[in-house]
């Protein structure tokens, strides 16, 4: 017999978004619990308020898109993506360090995937492939 819960992925354009962001932020407050209610978390971005300002500050990005695992009908992962440039996402500091080819081609900013940890291993396991809606 088995025990295998099987996972269903749904994907998320950025009009979607607002109403899941409590279920993500209590996704991802189970995955750092050594930050939730942690003093100067907050103020150093590392806090469920501080992840709903940075998904929204996301959410105008081209190609936006948050994906969400359900086991049983109960959310038990997820993570977003958007198209980027190499400037944005390694910032001007880094970017003569980033190979050429990454410069000049179009960047997929891989966001928070954060599975609940009760689950162990087995869900991030093809992480990416949970992205296979994102336009190219």
């Amino acid at each position: 017999m088995s025990t295998r819960t099987d996972v269903v992925i749904r994907t998320y354009g950025p009009g979607q978004v607002p109403p899941l962001l409590d279920l993500i932020a209590d996704i991802w407050a189970d995955a750092h619990p050594e930050l939730v209610d942690t003093p100067g978390a907050t103020t150093a971005g590392l806090s469920v308020p501080a992840l709903h300002r940075q998904i929204n500050g996301h959410l105008i990005h081209p190609g936006f898109t948050l994906v969400t695992a359900y086991a049983g009908g109960t959310a038990v992962g997820f993570g977003y993506a958007f198209l980027c440039s190499a400037t944005y996402w390694f910032g001007p500091d880094l970017l003569d360090q980033v190979p050429e080819g990454a410069r000049t081609e179009r960047l997929m900013g891989l966001c928070e995937l954060k599975p609940v940890p009760q689950l162990g291993r087995g869900l991030a396991l093809p992480p990416l492939s949970w992205f296979g809606a994102v336009e190219r």
